[in-house]
């Protein structure tokens, strides 16, 4: 037998049943004060009379009807008036006259106007006049039934003390629905409410909690997963979207495939809405798309201004409908509306290019990983399938967070990141593509010119020509090789046991990672997990590096076969630890990529002097012709000194590691012994602290 549903009414309620809620339910409307209970009741009794034709009660326990016509009205809807057309019915009653069982007021009033639906507000009043809870469940029971042998949809209102969702009243179990309204602080100075459907008895409902808001007209509940299925994934017109920007388009092999999405990242001041700009308008001059610029952040005539600046008349292409600019303030804005208003607008004007400026505004309040992932895979998966290549801007502060979600997903297919010239790597734009057309990261210089052009990459000849330097990531190490060191250089650390060498390189492969570089870290003394754990204190996003290729950890500590992709199951064997390694930088010879070691002093214990010497010239010979940046710690005391003493002048830069200082509170000391890459000096320093020529290391060094 086909079940009659019938529409609520609300917005984005009624895509929670797949259409609607069964004609004859009992729906449980529950939540904390200020949640949107009331205000929810009575407009599933406002749209049933207006939209529908569906008269209706008002049932209320507690407020006068003028106190519920006041409210109503500051929402522009009149009760008043519906009541004069004899469509509503607002009854102000105690509940020990609706639960008398020879009452029949409540009928007489149904069919009075003919009424389909009803509120009550709230049963949560039945507990003053029943004590019992037997009784009272009878009473509620009985209640419920009636309404039900009435042929009336009711909504019925129930107060709750606190918000917890291991709670379950009795209540619950006597319904055909359950909603529950949260109203929770999130971080900023707004709270957010949220609908939930606990259960839905008949019939099924999309499950987990729902932005829901209250605004002058309507509510409006934003369920994400129905707009996938309202939005086929269109065919794309054209193999590749050129993005316009010179050098760009060469770097990506003609543009980018069409309807993905791409994060760009960068420090504050790096170009990014100057970037997002020329997207658009290019797209627009060139290749007559349509391009929306949605800012968060900026006004309009901020972005008006900033295109001025490089001779782009923004208002032109406005006027013409090629580009839209549109102003949110981010603090008026929930991510779930920003979603379907998103799509809504991109296809109805037929947008074909989106920069959304800028991301973490709308994302940051969300506290849960689990919660932001599922949201941006409805975003950037509903935007791909309306075949919008979309550009999402993002400083680099969260840059952790967001590639863990990001990395190697299927609904976010690449990363630019941007950097200052002169900041670090010497000022590098690079296009990391994940499942994309273009399958290396590629590391590109980028200048800039006034008023001719906002942004241009100059494509790199590979890594030999590129002259980016490499830097440790430690405030006072950088400042003793301000000019960084060249890739193809090699570093030997060395020292005693747990000075923090092991820190030292995950401080290096954490720089490395975000400058762009793929990074290799052979683990011989700890398992990998060891140096996971120091690049998640970093707050290093591992999982999404490995996931996407640019952070591999190779096992040469286990004995036996290891859980991890790549391992070297005999340890000292030269041989096999040298085809692995040649292997793994074949696999990335069009790369930035930096190799740390640690130990190498372990690997070398077997073998002797000749042999050691030999294979430390070939190999750093072998490693400074691929322009690998390369990094090998040696634990003091491991190997022979006048051995120690040859090889370290196979290395172009030498630091060692050690403890000085009182014996009852030693002190960890850098100490600066050789250096082709950089500076030449010689000196000590305390590590996290900055008396010895100003150097700044990690707090969590210093000795406890």
């Amino acid at each position: 037998m086909l079940l009659t549903k019938i529409c609520t009414g609300i917005s984005g309620f009624d895509d929670l049943f797949d259409g609607g809620i069964i004609a004859g339910n009992t729906v449980l409307v529950e939540g904390i004060p200020g949640a949107g209970k009331t205000t929810l009741g009575v407009e599933f009794i406002y749209r049933g009379i207006r939209d529908f034709g569906d008269p209706g009660l008002v049932l209320t326990f507690e407020q006068f009807p003028e106190s519920l016509y006041r409210d109503a009205r500051s929402l522009g809807w009149d009760l008043e008036a519906l009541e004069k057309e004899n469509k509503l019915r607002v009854i102000c009653t105690s509940p020990d006259v609706v639960l008398r069982p020879d009452t029949s007021f409540l009928e007489e009033a149904a069919r009075s106007i003919g009424a389909k639906r009803v509120l009550v507000d709230s049963v949560s009043h039945f507990r003053q006049v029943v004590h019992h809870s037997l009784k009272l469940r009878q009473a509620v029971y009985s209640f419920c039934n009636g309404l039900r042998r009435l042929g009336l949809t009711s909504f019925l209102i129930k107060e709750l003390e606190g918000d917890t969702e291991d709670y379950h009243s009795f209540e619950e179990f006597l319904v055909d629905v359950v909603v529950r309204l949260h109203y929770e602080a999130r971080e900023g100075l707004s709270r957010q409410r949220t609908v939930e459907v606990v259960k839905s008895r008949g019939q099924p409902h999309l499950s987990g909690r729902h932005s829901f808001q209250i605004k002058e007209g309507c509510t409006r509940v934003f369920p994400l997963r129905p707009i996938l299925a309202d939005t086929p994934k269109d065919s794309p017109s054209r193999q590749q979207v050129p993005t316009g920007i010179g050098g760009l388009d060469d770097i990506l092999g003609g543009g980018l495939p069409p309807g993905i999405s791409i994060l760009v990242a960068g420090e504050t001041g790096t170009g990014k809405s100057v970037l997002g700009l020329e997207y658009l308008v290019k797209g627009a001059l060139l290749y007559q798309e349509k391009g929306l610029f949605m800012s968060l952040e900026e006004p309009s005539e901020r972005i008006f201004f900033q295109s001025a600046a490089f001779s782009w008349d923004l208002d032109a292409l406005v006027r013409e409908g090629k580009i839209h600019v549109v102003f949110r303030p981010f603090v008026d804005v929930y991510f779930d509306e920003l979603i379907i208003n998103l799509a809504s607008y991109i296809r109805k004007h037929k947008i074909g290019r989106l920069v959304l400026d800028s991301l973490p505004v709308v994302i940051g309040p969300i506290q849960d990983v689990s919660v932001l992932r599922e949201k941006l895979y409805y975003m950037t998966t509903n935007l791909n399938n309306l075949g919008c290549t979309s550009l999402f801007l993002y400083p680099l502060g969260r840059l952790a967070v967001i590639c863990s979600l990001l990395w190697r997903s299927p609904w976010c297919r690449g990363a630019f990141y941007s950097n200052t010239p002169g900041f670090r790597t010497g000022g590098c734009a690079s296009w990391s593509s994940i499942n994309c057309v273009v399958s290396v990261m590629l590391q590109e210089t980028i200048s800039w010119r006034s008023q001719e052009m906002a942004f241009r990459c100059f494509p790199g000849k590979g890594v030999k020509d590129m002259k980016e330097r490499g830097f440790f990531g430690v405030d006072g190490l950088d400042r003793a090789i301000p000019q960084g060191m060249e890739y193809g250089s090699q570093i030997l650390v060395h020292g005693d046991t747990g000075v923090g060498k092991t820190v030292l390189a995950g401080e290096f492969l954490k720089e490395g990672l975000v400058c762009g570089d793929t990074c290799i870290y052979v683990a011989c003394d700890e398992p990998p997990a060891v140096m996971r754990d120091h690049l998640r204190e970093f707050k290093v996003g591992v999982r999404a590096y490995e996931e996407a290729g640019r952070l591999l950890l190779v096992d040469a500590y286990e004995e036996e076969e290891s859980r991890e992709r790549h391992f070297i199951a005999n340890q000292y064997s030269l041989e096999k630890y040298a085809v692995l390694e040649s292997n793994l930088l074949a696999r990335f010879a069009d790369r930035r990529v930096r190799l740390v070691v640690d130990s190498l002093s372990t690997l070398l214990i077997p073998f002797v002097q000749e042999e050691i010497l030999e294979f430390h010239r070939s190999r750093l010979k072998s490693l400074r012709k691929k322009g690998i940046l390369a990094m090998d710690v040696f634990v003091d005391g491991v190997l022979d000194r006048r051995v120690m003493t040859v090889i370290g002048h196979f290395y172009s830069v030498n630091v060692r590691m050690k403890f000085g200082g009182p014996k009852v509170r030693p002190e960890r000391l850098i100490q600066w012994e050789r250096s082709r890459a950089g500076s030449s000096m010689l000196f000590p320093a305390g590590l996290g602290s900055a008396r010895f020529l100003g150097l700044s290391l990690p707090r969590m060094w210093r000795y406890k």
